[in-house]
């Protein structure tokens, strides 16, 4: 009997792709895993631990300013700029291992916050392209997107501006409480689009955003600390080393002298 006439046990090649409406699932799982892949990366360069701070805020302004861009004009390269923001630059401590290692607090805790927040930081941004990518393709305006998700970007937009008073050190006390409230307008506005707009985003994206926006919460009511928990003993036993060049480097001071700051200065002293 040729071989040709044995039933094939093998599926067919149509059979071997997933299937096109697990697409966008698959990619978010994907890039959940490279991120702490990258972040893990990034950080193991001491140059850059040290100066995660200043990372992270590059990061949001470049995300705030994609942001800005998108009332001239929604492009989808600017889908790219506000991924930046989300991920933190790549540059957020609570992601990298060796620092979760040194973090004194509970195992389970340490890897509850890395994993919920890295289904956070890139499922922000597949919403963010799911909701952007059509506008900008049928060529319409940022206001044409339903209120509630709207409302859940805008609240993105006031905890990137609270990180950046922050980290500039510029932040008036009740900012953190603002950053909180925002936080769960931004969830209640993602719980009204599951239960009112079905269909309208990604289900395991917007989970995964949600919970992590809830975990975010909670970090912040136990005290649950971003550091990469590298300690100096020579100079603070409780301080991290990121933290003691953060203090001392404030990027708010410039110490550059210019010519003719330096005249000034001695002409008033002599």
């Amino acid at each position: 009997m040729a071989w040709s006439t044995f039933p094939s046990t093998f599926p067919e090649p149509k059979d071997w792709v997933i299937p096109e409406e697990y697409h966008e699932t698959a990619g978010y799982a994907l890039a959940c895993v490279l991120m702490l892949v990258v972040t893990n990366a990034w950080l193991d360069i001491a140059w850059v631990r040290h100066r995660w701070r200043h990372h992270v805020l590059a990061s949001k302004f470049v995300g705030m300013i994609a942001m800005t861009c998108c009332q001239l004009w929604v492009s989808p390269t600017i889908i790219y700029g506000c991924f930046i923001g989300f991920s933190n630059g790549f540059a957020d401590p609570r992601l990298h291992f060796p620092s979760m290692r040194r973090n004194p607090a509970n195992p389970l805790l340490k890897w509850w916050f890395c994993i919920t927040l890295t289904l956070h930081h890139a499922g922000g941004a597949f919403i963010t392209n799911e909701v952007l990518q059509p506008v900008a393709l049928n060529n319409k305006k940022m206001w044409d997107i339903p209120v509630p998700i709207l409302i859940s970007a805008l609240c993105e937009l006031f905890a990137w501006f609270t990180d950046l008073k922050v980290l500039m050190r510029t932040a008036p006390r009740w900012f953190n409480w603002a950053h909180q409230v925002a936080v769960v307008i931004q969830i209640a506005s993602f719980v009204v689009t599951f239960l009112y707009i079905p269909n309208a985003l990604n289900k395991f994206a917007l989970f995964g955003t949600v919970i992590g926006s809830a975990s975010w919460l909670v970090a912040g009511f136990i005290g649950f600390k971003n550091s990469t928990f590298e300690i100096d003993t020579e100079v603070d036993l409780k301080g991290s080393v990121a933290r003691i060049y953060h203090k001392n480097r404030a990027i708010t001071e410039d110490t550059s002298v210019l010519p003719f700051i330096q005249k000034k200065v001695a002409n008033d002293q002599t």
